[in-house]
């Protein structure tokens, strides 16, 4: 199984030097180093004071890097890790965008590079200037588009939402017109899509040693690649998921069993969320702490 790490790059004013570009670098330097397989970005801009959302505060406005220009960054910063993000939040961007950039990173990463979408949230939509319209059917519209472009390279999709007309992906890259693609999906609907056209399918689950709810997910998962005519086992799985290496020696021990156990339901990639107290000296001692969890998982 493939380890990730999920960077953190969200913040307030007055934590912004926790997520600075030299702090987020040798976050992923290390995990480099260590061994893991993959780093991946947030896709957030904005959450506003009293909005919504996990990083939402009552008091204070939370901001976070743009992920693109982040990727680019860490892809021209590292040598062997993949870089991608835990999902793109496709009102943001218009497909085609998103498959340029897409295989901008590809070729700047050599190769390296793993795009994922999912329908977003709407808690800084209006902020920020995207209407938050039918996000299921947006993102529909919008894997149709990329899976043309990215292995055909080239789109002729009017959608409900968004088109793409005579389209091109002109430029080449190491992995031909641009990377796998992984959708994030748990609705029936989503979850088509995900069968049709996705390389990965990518969920976020909350910490269970036993993962019913990632069970349910999976069977749902394989209902829609039945619907769609998908062989399940084309379809690879990915999940995120908060782990805590520096917790009590017990409860850590407990959340490595459980990340370790994910492969016993077929999925082949854990992207890890750290649960610490937000610093950076905390995540670089939880990384340093997950070296032994990373060599078991390849070894699995």
């Amino acid at each position: 199984m493939r380890i990730g790490l999920a960077l953190d790059t969200h913040a307030t004013r007055a934590t912004a030097g926790e997520v600075s570009w030299p702090r987020l670098l040798a976050q992923a330097q290390l995990a480099e180093d260590l061994g893991f397989d993959l780093v991946v970005l947030p896709d957030h801009l904005l959450y506003a004071a009293g909005g919504e959302g996990d990083y939402a505060r009552p008091d204070e406005a939370v901001g976070a890097w743009e992920s693109l220009a982040l990727a680019g960054a860490l892809a021209s910063s590292t040598t062997r890790i993949g870089v991608g993000h835990s999902m793109l939040n496709a009102p943001y961007r218009s497909p085609y965008l998103v498959a340029k950039a897409a295989a901008t990173l590809d070729e700047v990463s050599g190769g390296r590079y793993q795009l994922g979408i999912g329908s977003g949230n709407s808690f800084d939509y209006a902020a920020v200037g995207v209407d938050a319209d039918d996000r299921s059917q947006r993102l529909a519209d919008t894997v149709e588009i990329l899976h043309a472009l990215l292995r055909e390279g080239r789109a002729d999709v009017v959608g409900a939402t968004t088109r793409a007309e005579r389209a091109e992906m002109v430029l080449p890259t190491p992995q031909g017109y641009g990377p796998p693609l992984a959708v994030a999906a748990r609705g029936p609907r989503s979850m088509r899509v995900a069968a049709r056209y996705a390389d990965l399918w990518n969920t976020w689950v909350a910490p269970d040693p036993d993962h019913v709810e990632l069970a349910g997910l999976l069977g749902a998962l394989d209902v829609a690649c039945a619907e769609t005519d998908r062989d399940p086992a084309t379809l690879h799985r990915t999940v995120d998921a908060s782990v805590d290496p520096l917790d009590l020696a017990g409860a850590r021990e407990r959340c490595r069993e459980a990340l370790l156990g994910l492969t016993v339901l077929g999925v082949s990639e854990a992207r890890c969320y750290l649960a610490t107290e937000g610093t950076h000296a905390s995540r670089m001692r939880a990384l340093e702490a997950m070296a032994s969890t990373v060599e078991e998982a390849h070894s699995s």
